[in-house]
């Protein structure tokens, strides 16, 4: 007979609005770590909350539990330099993909695999992109290359920033474009 040994998840220390850290050799994440991130949404201006599994910062290795609340305006951007990979464990979204004009080149919609969506996908080079939710929670793991830069983030020139008023009337105008791209099948 085999011995079986028990695991506790870690603590997760607050490191700053809607951002939380394990710490701990081994982190895992099940359906309390979900409910976890649901209730500590509430109240966070970005409608955002996650969890990093990595020590800090300058890790080399970056993985993260994140949530997005529908409605949450995430600015077209790119990565320099690193390379990016997103699961979906709930929810649906549409990840959206341009040019560097700002046409969309892509767009697929994605959710947990045991719905038949597309539910993974890899950004190996530098590509605009960005999440339109389609569910009222949207939680996805994220895979990236440390150390975290701001710098190495590039936002999209043509898109206004997070906070700005019209942030609203370009994400109805980009849901638009994206149902129009996805119904002439290109999806």
């Amino acid at each position: 007979m085999s011995e079986r040994t028990m695991t506790t998840r870690p603590p997760f220390k607050k490191t700053g609005e809607g951002v939380w850290a394990a710490s701990g050799g081994l982190v895992v994440a099940g359906p309390d770590e979900v409910a976890f991130l649901k209730e500590n949404v509430r109240g966070v201006e970005r409608r955002r909350a996650r969890i990093c599994a990595h020590a800090d910062d300058q890790e080399l290795l970056q993985d993260m539990l994140i949530l997005l609340e529908r409605g949450t305006y995430v600015r077209p951007h790119l990565h320099r330099d690193k390379a990016e990979s997103l699961c979906v464990i709930e929810g649906e979204a549409d990840a959206v993909f341009f040019d560097d004009a700002g046409a969309i080149t892509e767009a697929i919609t994605i959710g947990p695999a045991h719905t038949g969506r597309q539910f993974f996908y890899r950004i190996s080079s530098p590509r605009f992109h960005t999440l339109l939710l389609r569910s009222d929670h949207f939680i996805f793991h994220e895979t990236t290359t440390g150390p975290f830069r701001r710098e190495f983030t590039q936002a999209a020139p043509w898109a206004p920033e997070e906070g700005d008023p019209a942030a609203g009337d370009y994400l109805s105008s980009l849901e638009g474009q994206v149902r129009a791209f996805i119904r002439n099948g290109v999806e």
